[in-house]
């Protein structure tokens, strides 16, 4: 192998080393969410989101179940319960809380809904397949599935790893199926009333676009290195 290949080698090696130690520096996985039991679940009304059970002073408690893998500075949080915030009561970083407090979850935003159907109506329910919202600005996404509804809520924030402060992007999305038309639940939003029932989510930390870049810079040296290589 000439020096050009080498350096090609050698320039390739450094770039992946490079992602793997930000991989190894910063919060990296994903945290399935469960509900605490007994009596888990969420409430919502259309000024407020409470999380059940109580844990504390504007606090839920959340679990955690399978496929649920954070690396962070401790080890890997596999699984175990933290807290949730309430909203708008609650404080936004942290929002949530896992490993005894070493990964903190901060609320940036909420992601953005899309309605094929705008704000819903309180007379007539969308066909299934179909979506809307309570309100214009509302972060949740009803989705018609005919005589019941799925809901969804995408959180967007930062995960911080309390031991050695390396922080990482995180989307969740947070869903729950409702025994009722979106006519239905605009209704009763509307009217000044809540739904309460359980929920799952899923956290997923987003990878920085530096290192998705760094990451194709090393696979395409390392794959020109190997081109060069097998022409000779």
């Amino acid at each position: 192998m000439n020096g050009l290949k080498k350096q090609i080698f050698l320039l390739g090696a450094i770039a992946l080393f490079g992602v793997c130690s930000s991989a190894i520096a910063t919060p990296v996985g994903t945290a399935s969410i469960t509900n605490c039991t007994p009596g888990g679940g969420v409430t919502v009304s259309a000024t407020s989101i409470t999380w059940l059970p109580v844990a504390g002073t504007n606090l839920g408690c959340i679990a955690t179940g399978l496929p649920t893998s954070i690396s962070y500075s401790g080890g890997t949080f596999t699984s175990g319960t933290g807290t949730i915030s309430d909203l708008p009561a609650g404080s936004l970083n942290p929002f949530m809380v896992l490993a005894g407090g070493a990964l903190d979850f901060s609320l940036t935003a909420f992601g953005a809904v899309s309605p094929t159907d705008g704000v819903c109506s309180t007379s007539v329910a969308l066909a299934s397949g179909h979506s809307c919202v309570t309100s214009v600005g509302s972060p949740f996404l009803l989705i018609s599935q005919g005589a019941s509804t799925a809901i969804s809520l995408t959180t967007l924030g930062v995960l911080t790893d309390t031991g050695n402060g390396s922080t990482s992007l995180y989307s969740g999305l947070f869903t729950t199926q409702e025994a009722f038309t979106t006519a239905a639940i605009a209704t009763i939003i509307d009217g000044g009333g809540s739904l309460t029932n359980t929920y799952s989510a899923t956290l997923t930390t987003i990878p920085e676009p530096a290192t998705v870049a760094l990451l194709g810079l090393g696979v395409v040296l390392i794959g020109i290195g190997r081109k060069r290589l097998h022409k000779r």
